[in-house]
This record gives structure tokens, sequence and C-alpha cells, in this order.
């Protein structure tokens, strides 16, 4: 697309770039929200999402969107629940017919029926190959990538799923320490499917009961992951590999296994960021970002570009930050079993003031936006992303997302009163499918 490199110095600058481009950009996701950014900057961008959200009115003020729910009678729980299959869809297809000139897909991922359906159409695919991107997604990819690189390895190793069974607590124990990390490689999909710690003989023999048919979330397994429990601070920083060279985010604190977000059948579960808390020392953060470069080094001689995300243990008083995975962050949020009732609203909220009701405070919906900047105190967020129109997802896929105004985690690692009010209310109502 472009071939020389140019300095960028305004968000002006890149709509005029973009603009000197004959043709049309199209996000394509499960939802609109997770493809909303390129609007900001791209005149001639549409979406195409796959799931029905209460939040597509307010994002329809800001681009097109299409929505395969929205046009059919198609289930949740059909096949084809990717990108592939949302492309492959005739209504879809129906709806790409009436847009004329080239088409620029940003694709989350790209599959091989994907390319072929491009050379067919003369689409273009703004994505990796599908072949790299199943390789890189491999845990036995990233430890051996990590011992290539020298980078910091967590003890342990990946085994046969038989040793589970055959070994006990105190084999591991003796390697490893009494505390370690129990993953299940087949299960590729990230933020904790999979994923199991282990502090005592009860917790061991217990994850021996339930992988005692050697399969998990419907997968056979065929290896097992069992590595050190590391203690420190979970973070993730983001990275971009690019011809000129990678860029690389700040290293951002993770919010993991928040008790309001539900009672989870694994551990390490995802729950967000506690954005602009920074999780370590100077020297952590160093650590973590030599790292972070040697990895995108290395994944871009292998022809792979564009944003990935990199998992952390960071341990602040040696300074020094674990690699532990590479997570593409996934995203299909589930939906509330909300009967004929109406789903909670996406907008900006603010804790009530008053008693209504049993002399219960509430949240009360102030504004229809989505915008950041209409937050004015730390009693506000913003809903946005959902929830589904329509059932769907599993027990670890997010309902909704809630932004905030500042780091909702303190240093010991509690979200603020008001976050904690707010993902408790929010889960409760959704759930129920009320509307406030």
């Amino acid at each position: 697309m472009f071939r020389n490199p140019m300095f960028i110095h305004d968000i002006q600058q890149v709509k005029t770039l973009f603009k000197s481009l004959p043709g049309t950009f199209l996000g394509v996701g499960m939802t609109a929200f997770s493809r909303i950014l390129p609007a900001s900057f791209l005149e001639n961008y549409h979406i195409l999402a796959l799931h029905k959200t209460g939040d597509l009115p307010l994002l329809r003020k800001k681009v097109p969107v299409f929505c395969l729910e929205e046009e059919t009678d198609m289930p949740a729980s059909a096949p084809g629940q990717n990108s592939a299959g949302l492309l492959a869809h005739p209504q879809t297809r129906r709806f790409l017919d009436t847009i004329s000139g080239p088409k620029y897909f940003f694709l989350y991922q790209d599959y091989p029926e994907l390319r072929s359906a491009a050379t067919t159409h003369g689409w273009n695919l703004l994505a990796n190959p599908p072949q790299l991107r199943l390789a890189i997604g491999k845990r036995r990819f990233f430890k051996k990538m990590v011992a290539d690189l020298n980078l910091h390895p967590a003890p342990g190793d990946i085994h046969p799923i038989e040793v589970i069974h055959k070994k006990g607590y105190e084999d591991w124990r003796y390697l490893l320490g009494p505390d370690f990390v129990v993953q299940l490689p087949e299960i590729e999909r990230g933020g904790g499917r999979g994923t199991f710690f282990i502090h005592t003989m009860e917790d061991y023999q217990q994850l021996q009961n339930r992988l005692a048919e050697n399969r998990w979330r419907n997968t056979p397994l065929e290896s097992v992951s069992i590595h050190q429990f590391l203690h420190g601070t979970p973070a993730s920083m983001v990275i971009c590999v690019t011809r000129h060279g990678t860029l690389v985010s700040s290293l951002q604190r993770q919010l993991l296994d928040i008790p309001c977000c539900g009672n989870f059948a694994e551990d390490g579960v995802f729950c967000g960021h506690a954005w602009g808390a920074s999780p370590g020392s100077r020297a952590a953060y160093n650590s973590a970002f030599e790292q972070a470069c040697r990895m995108g080094v290395g994944l871009g001689t292998l022809g792979y570009k564009g944003i990935l995300g990199i998992d952390f243990i960071v341990h602040e008083t040696q300074g020094k930050a674990w690699p532990i995975e590479i997570n593409p962050l996934v995203f299909q949020p589930p939906v509330p079993e909300n009967g004929n009732q109406e789903p909670l609203r996406p907008g900006l909220y603010e804790y009530g003031p008053k008693k209504v009701g049993r002399g219960e405070r509430f949240f009360a919906l102030i504004k229809e936006t989505l915008e950041y900047g209409d937050i004015q105190n730390e009693n506000q967020f913003i809903l946005s992303d959902g929830p589904r129109s329509t059932p769907g997802g599993d027990s670890h896929s997010r309902l909704c997302r809630l932004l905030f105004s500042y780091p909702v985690m303190d240093t010991q690692g509690a979200l603020s009163p008001q976050a904690r009010l707010a993902a408790e209310w929010v889960r409760e109502h959704a759930l129920k499918g009320d509307t406030t």
C-alpha cells in the first residue's frame, strides 16, 4: 500500500494519507465495537459484524455497520462463528456486492478458506497468513521461541497428557516447588481457558479427576504444560511488528480472577486491564521491554506483521519480567438469558446518590454515548461492546466492556470501590435482563 516510510505528526495526516487510496476499508469482527477504532481516521470505512449488540445505534452514528444477526435468523450456536463464516454467508456477500471498487479487509484472524475467497473476489486481506497465525498460537512454538531468543523462561516443560495421571503432586513439588501451573496446550483460546493453579495435593487430585478422560471443553487432550507458579504481578504489553521495526506499548497491569465477574472452572481468567497503573519498577519494565523487542524481531523474520499481545509476570523487587504466553485476545461476548426483557443499554452511567426500591443505591444511565472524553468523574463509567442480543459464548467470554477514567486497581491489587460496585451491578442486571 504505502512503500516509503514517513513521520506521522497528527491524526489529520493519517486521514489524508488513507484518503489517497481508492476503495473501501472494511473492519470484520464478531462485534462492531471491536472494529470501531479505524473510523477515527478512515472516511470510507464500514464494519461487518456477526453479533447484534446493544451499542449498534451509537456506533452507527460514527460508521455504517452491517450486522449479520440483524439480517438473518441464524442461531448463535450455528457453525462458522468466525470471520470466514461471516464473509462466506450469502447475506454478507450480497451486501459486499453493493460496494464498488477495491475492498480492504481488516481481519482479526485470517483463515485458509478466506484466502481462496479473496483470490476469487479480488479482496485485499490485511492479516497474517493463516498458517503463520496457527503456528505462532501454539504453546510449543512460544516455549521454543523463549529458548531460542534467550528470554526469561518459567521453569517447567510440556509433557504427554498421560503424566498428569502417572505422577502425583509430590513428584511435581520436588521438581517445581509447592505451587505450579498446569495448562492444556490443545485449548488454544487464551484468557485462562485450560489453566489451573495448583497449590495443594487436593488441588492436584481434583484436577486429575477432572481430566480423567483426557478431555476438556469438548477437546481431546494430547499434552500438558506444567510450569512453576511465578509469584508476581500479571501484566501485558502490546507490540506492533512492522518492516521498519517493532513498536512497544507500556506495561499494563492485568485484572485476573475478579470474584464479581463470576465463578470460573479455571484459573488466571482475564477480566480486563488497569490502564495507567504501572505494575512494577523501571527495571521490571526494561526487562519486559527488551524481551518484547526481541520477540518482535524474531516474529518479523518469520514474516509476521501487525499487533500481538504478550503476557508477563512481573517481579518488582527483582526487577524482572517472565514472558508467559502470546495472547491474541479472541473476543466473543456471551449474552444474558433475559427472556422478553430489554438488555442493559450501552452508554455513560453514574453511581446514583439517591436510594430507591429497597433502599439500595444504583447506577443510572445519564447519556447515550461511547465517547471516553464524556466521563467527568470517578463515579461514572461507560458500558460498551454488548451485551449481545442472542444466546452464545462460554463462561470466559466477555459480557461487555466497562471503561473508567482512572486506573481501577491500587498497588495492593484491589479494585477501587466504584469499579467493583459497577462490575457487580452490571453483571447482576445484565444477567437478569433488567433495564435501569
